[in-house]
């Protein structure tokens, strides 16, 4: 790592030029391009075409040299916007731009929903809530009723155990002249 003009050192990223990589690309590139025309052909040289083994050869540098421009444009951060050929033909990468505004208006979209969902969840629970304690104190009510006609009941029964034992005494004291009621 060098120091730069003014004595502090380079991000760590941008360790040596970023021309050397691209040079050195090429030269990589015209060397498999010069082998690749040696190689192309019939076995002899004397007896392949130059034309061919011409073409071969720029064909193998060109596709290795726009490679090697790709990976050096990453290595930096940059990208192809679009990449024409001859004739027309091309390709435009996406605006990077517009796919991040869709997204962002998807998601906030789908958080508007999951909002509304929510809140609508939120009324139903606090309305079972409140169902829940009207009936709670329903049912309390319900209880100190059913617990207050028992005693009531249970009063009654055994006042009607008097009353019966009392006609029993008077019907007794009806058909038996005289007689009173036993002490047993």
């Amino acid at each position: 790592m060098t120091d730069t003009d003014d004595g502090s050192q380079p991000p760590p990223n941008r360790r040596d030029p970023p021309g050397r990589f691209l040079l050195a690309g090429t030269l990589a590139s015209a060397l498999f391009g010069a082998v690749a025309a040696a190689l192309a052909g019939g076995g002899e040289v004397a007896d392949s075409n130059i034309l061919f083994r011409a073409s071969v050869g720029g064909g193998v540098f060109l596709v290795l040299d726009v490679v090697t421009a790709a990976i050096h444009w990453a290595l930096q951060g940059k990208t192809f916007a679009s990449i024409s050929l001859p004739g027309g033909g091309g390709v435009d990468a996406p605006d990077q731009d517009q796919k991040d505004e869709q997204n962002v208006e998807q998601g906030l979209q789908e958080g508007e929903a999951q909002t509304k969902r929510a809140e609508h969840a939120e009324a139903m629970v606090d309305t079972f809530q409140g169902q829940l304690k009207t009936n709670s104190e329903q049912l309390e009510h319900l209880a100190k009723e059913n617990e207050r006609l028992a005693q009531e009941n249970a009063r009654l029964r055994g006042g009607l155990d008097v009353v019966e034992g009392q006609e029993e005494y008077r019907v007794s004291r009806g058909t038996s002249a005289g007689s009173g009621p036993s002490t047993d």
